[in-house]
């Protein structure tokens, strides 16, 4: 229903700005030197006239003029949980190359571990741990009361 009568109030402010005044004056193109210098000062060249403030414009150009505004106003908070959606997954990027480095320098350390030594919250290294298992990026083995995580080299080998 906002929509409908965004749209509505967008179509009616618009309606004296589609209908042109006609009045005395033609504009083209601009003529060659040769014919300008021939009509003399009858063709003024000096650039504008007048300058015009925003509120001397008419009604129906102001009213289009806010509504652009505001359309981009709201448009910003349409799109900012998208661009910090981005932000945060590009950091999250950056903790799990963190992670992943540490672990191929210092295999075994438990979660606990690589969080204190990267600084990094236990629950994110444990989010990202997850995520990195799911890729198949790494190995946990679990020993005793302690987990700890390993690269996974992807050669398998048989037990017996």
């Amino acid at each position: 229903m906002l929509k409908k009568s965004l749209l509505f109030i967008l179509v009616l402010s618009t309606l004296g700005i589609t209908s042109a005044d006609t009045g005395g004056y033609t504009v083209g193109p601009c003529l060659p030197d040769e014919e300008l210098e021939k009509l003399g000062d009858a063709v003024d060249m000096s650039g504008a006239d007048v300058t015009y403030s925003f509120w001397e414009f008419p009604l129906s150009i102001k009213i289009a003029y806010i509504i652009g505004y505001l359309t981009v106003f709201f448009s910003f908070f349409k799109l900012a949980p998208i661009i910090l959606g981005q932000i945060r997954s590009l950091s999250k990027n950056v903790n799990k190359k963190r992670i992943i480095n540490y672990v191929l320098n210092e295999p075994g350390f438990t979660p606990s571990e690589i969080s204190r030594n990267l600084e990094i919250s236990l629950g994110s290294i444990r989010y990202q741990i997850k995520t990195l298992k799911a890729e198949d990026k790494l190995i946990l083995t679990r020993e005793g009361k302690f987990t700890r995580a390993f690269q996974n080299s992807n050669t398998f080998t048989k037990k017996r």
